[in-house]
């Protein structure tokens, strides 16, 4: 069970939910619910409705991280590499 719409989804990524893109929104919305349920340790529970603002918002913030991992294939989401600005010292 996700926690959020593919429209709230669609607004974080500043996208239209098209035939297109609908099956990846979906499954990154998926993805983060089962972290969320596991986190959480819920198994099968059911959240009573409406879902605690936290879980949607959590739902939503988590799928898009999951449909921008392609984007950041090349190393730059979880990059532990030193930051490139200058730190004052």
């Amino acid at each position: 069970m996700v926690y959020a719409t593919v429209e709230e989804l669609a607004a974080a990524l500043r996208v239209r939910v098209t035939p297109d893109n609908q099956a990846l929104l979906d499954y990154c919305l998926a993805a983060a619910a089962e972290e969320i349920d596991a986190y959480l340790d819920r198994g099968a529970e059911v959240w009573p409705a409406p879902v605690p603002a936290s879980v949607n918002r959590a739902n939503v913030n988590r799928a898009v991280e999951w449909y921008k991992a392609a984007d950041a294939a090349g190393g730059a989401v979880g990059s532990f590499s030193e930051p490139t600005l200058s730190r004052a010292r």
